[in-house]
């Protein structure tokens, strides 16, 4: 070993190429970090306990709902079946003129307008009929005049009923007076059905419908009761 040069300075110098340690972290960084994962899951285990109580709140009304509204489609099917023992027919009320018949496959699409006459200084009221079929079928021949032509309801294609109390006439006989199976008193009323003069249209195929249909408008009112 060679003895050190007394004129050169002794060194501790670290070599360039030595990277110095890494500072040492906080312990408190970790403090706080375990508290904030504390707080966050006692805040999802109360947000989660909170909405487990509001699931089973919902689930108890909805079950209770439920059974009201069984209990309720119960009776409704009790109430049908008593009145489906009583009476199975469905009615299409007139009550301009206070009275309604049975609804059947063949008079379904009739149709009626009310109106109010003085004839000869007799008010009575008035109800013509036709049907959807016949109106759409003349449309077709005459678009620009439905609500005029001959076949339309207003025109009385397939008839009218009339309304007359007692002591009027219909035409010159009191109504009280008149006979046959298109006249009938219901309450304090007196009902007459006029069947239409003439055929509402010069189509053969319209007219066929017509005299087809008459016969329907006829049965209804036979079938008329009071309202």
């Amino acid at each position: 070993m060679e003895p050190q040069n007394p004129q050169m300075p002794v060194t501790n110098q670290a070599p360039d190429n030595i990277m110095p340690p890494p500072p040492q972290k906080s312990s408190k960084v970790w403090i706080v970090l375990t508290i904030i994962l504390a707080i966050s899951l006692i805040a999802v285990s109360v947000f989660g306990y909170y909405k487990w109580q509001q699931y089973r709140t919902l689930a108890g009304n909805l079950g209770a709902r439920i059974n009201a509204l069984e209990n309720q489609v119960k009776a409704l099917q009790s109430d049908q079946s008593i009145t489906s023992t009583t009476t199975s027919k469905v009615f299409r009320n007139i009550p301009e003129l206070g009275v309604k018949y049975p609804i059947t496959t063949e008079n379904k699409e009739l149709s009626y307008e009310f109106k109010s006459r003085n004839d000869n200084g007799v008010v009575f009221g008035l109800t013509t009929f036709s049907s959807v079929p016949l109106v759409n079928s003349e449309a077709k021949l005459s678009p620009t005049n439905t609500n005029t032509s001959p076949c339309s309801v207003n025109s009385g294609a397939l008839g009218s009923i009339g309304k007359y109390n007692e002591g009027q006439k219909y035409f010159d006989k009191p109504v009280e007076q008149l006979e046959g199976e298109f006249v009938k008193r219901i309450g304090n009323s007196y009902y007459v059905y006029t069947p239409p003069q003439s055929s509402c249209s010069t189509n053969a195929e319209i007219t066929q419908l017509q005299t087809q249909s008459i016969p329907i408008a006829k049965e209804m009112f036979k079938n008329l009761t009071a309202i």
